[in-house]
């Protein structure tokens, strides 16, 4: 396909120029076509998702063929590639597309907007409302107001449906009724300030947040880069710093740098504005520098590959 482009490229671009020459000698081609097994994808089990309604093992996964040959879009959805389930919507916006998911109720979205705070929908968009009560606004009259508040992040508990962990501008904060109420868990880090947060594959009650010095001086505190897990829902904190720099660490980890994936033991995986990704493979205990040199990361995400 890149060729074909490559190619389409070259002849456009032959009209801009004109040569006294007379190529002789041309033969023709035949025209590049597309392998059938891109046309004809086949899914392999790697890939494949099972029935949410039912259980499995890996042994029993084991002992399936290695290909099962089935067309991809055979369990497909109606107009589409995505196997179809329950509580599960593909939307849309211009060139945009994304998932989204909910254990629950499909209806009930939970959104957080900086300098805005959180909003709460129960009807799929319908109407909106602001969902900030317990949440701490700092040098206001109104120190808890309806909204304003510039929350950073949120992150769903993968066992408790209701419950969701949240790193305001200033302030950690987890809610058990999905939002509607918000409750301070900044217990035993060095500072409430920070951008990302993010929870365990499997583990109820288990966060991970990078605390950073404050507003003015973002970058871990007294240079020591440390992420701090808590274990019981915010009841106590502990800081993971094995591998991590204890000396100069002056750069900032944004909200959407810090991320787990679905190992077990789950993996941990953050990125600085000063160009470095660093990773554990024991749910924090251990960390190592993977990449380093990069421009500022602003996102990082990991996936299990084969």
């Amino acid at each position: 396909i890149s060729l074909i482009a490559l190619a389409a490229l070259l002849a456009a671009g032959c009209s801009f120029f004109k040569s006294s020459e007379t190529k002789t000698g041309a033969r023709p081609v035949q025209p590049l076509e597309v392998p059938p097994e891109l046309t004809s994808p086949t899914m392999d089990d790697r890939y494949s998702i099972p029935d949410p309604k039912s259980s499995t093992t890996y042994s029993a996964y084991s002992q399936r063929p290695a290909n099962t040959g089935t067309p991809a879009a055979a369990s497909a959805s109606p107009g589409g590639v995505l196997p179809k389930f329950d509580n599960v919507r593909l939307d849309r916006y211009q060139d945009q597309r994304w998932l989204v998911v909910h254990r629950g109720d499909p209806a009930r979205v939970r959104i957080a907007i900086s300098a805005a705070g959180v909003y709460a929908t129960d009807d799929g968009g319908g109407s909106w409302r602001a969902a900030n009560q317990g949440i701490h606004l700092p040098n206001e009259p109104d120190q808890f107001p309806e909204f304003g508040q510039c929350v950073h992040r949120i992150a769903p508990d993968p066992v408790a449906d209701d419950t969701l962990f949240l790193q305001n501008h200033g302030g950690l904060y987890r809610s058990d009724d999905f939002g509607n109420s918000w409750r301070d868990i900044a217990n035993g880090v060095p500072s409430d300030f920070g951008f990302p947060v993010a929870t365990h594959p499997r583990r109820r009650g288990v966060a991970y947040v990078v605390p950073l010095t404050a507003d003015y001086q973002r970058w871990p505190v007294r240079g020591r880069c440390r992420v701090y897990r808590t274990s019981d829902g915010g009841a106590s904190w502990e800081p993971l710093s094995a591998g991590l720099p204890q000396r100069s660490a002056y750069f900032s980890v944004l909200r959407d740098a810090l991320c787990t994936d679905s190992l077990d033991p789950a993996g941990v995986y953050f990125g600085t504005r000063s160009g470095e990704v660093y990773a554990s493979a024991d749910e924090g205990q251990t960390w190592r520098r993977v990449a380093s040199h990069l421009p500022p990361v602003l996102s990082v995400r990991a996936a299990a590959v084969a």
